[in-house]
């Protein structure tokens, strides 16, 4: 099957579909947008590559992509929305550019498989349940403007030993690091203001 008839591409740039039997995808040139649930139930799908000048990635893109292990993600990408890989639980490593500004709640919701991850400096927000049940997710690098880590952001990731919080971070919500119970130490500073009781329950571990 032709790489043509795999995707719909709208008038816009918008890419809204693909064909549910696709195991790789290379994205064309000219494409600016993935829509929502664009990729939604492609679960043959193992890797994709995004051009240059995709600048946001919709609501669910690739929600449910089971079988999807990379991705390229390119430089002029700033949004990614809510659930955008959901369910991504092949996923192993996804490089975030540094022109995103905007992370989606539940965006990498059970990606079982994602290791390690790195937070651009544009980003100020761990949006809520971004990274719930990604269970071998260990090493987590946080940019200098991120001021809150939202509810539940590291929900059940259960291989994560240690953190360190910038001296942006002033706001940790509840349950943010809920039974995370390999976590031994949180390094923050004196800007926090607001810790909810709840943040770190379950987090036998924990002893600074």
């Amino acid at each position: 099957m032709g790489k043509q008839s795999m995707l719909c591409i709208n008038k816009k740039g918008v890419l809204v579909s693909c064909n549910q039997h696709a195991t790789k995808i290379v994205i064309p040139e000219g494409v600016k947008k993935i829509g929502k649930e664009a990729f939604f139930g492609c679960s043959r799908l193992k890797t994709i590559e995004i051009p240059e000048g995709v600048t946001h990635i919709g609501q669910s893109a690739f929600r449910g992509c089971h079988s999807l292990v990379s991705i390229s993600l390119p430089s002029t990408l700033t949004t990614i929305g809510n659930d955008a890989f959901y369910d991504c639980y092949s996923l192993e490593q996804i490089d975030l550019p540094p022109s995103l500004k905007d992370l989606g709640e539940w965006v990498f919701y059970n990606c079982d498989c994602l290791t390690s991850i790195t937070i651009p400096e544009k980003i100020k927000t761990i949006p809520a349940r971004a990274f719930f049940r990604c269970s071998k997710l260990s090493q987590v690098t946080l940019g200098s403007a991120v001021t809150t880590i939202g509810e539940s952001a590291f929900d059940g990731c259960s291989s994560l030993k240690s953190i360190v919080l910038p001296d942006s971070v002033t706001r940790i919500d509840s349950y943010a690091f809920y039974q995370c119970g390999s976590l031994e130490q949180v390094t923050m500073s004196n800007y926090v203001t607001h810790i909810d009781e709840r943040a770190f329950v379950r987090c036998k571990a924990l002893t600074a």
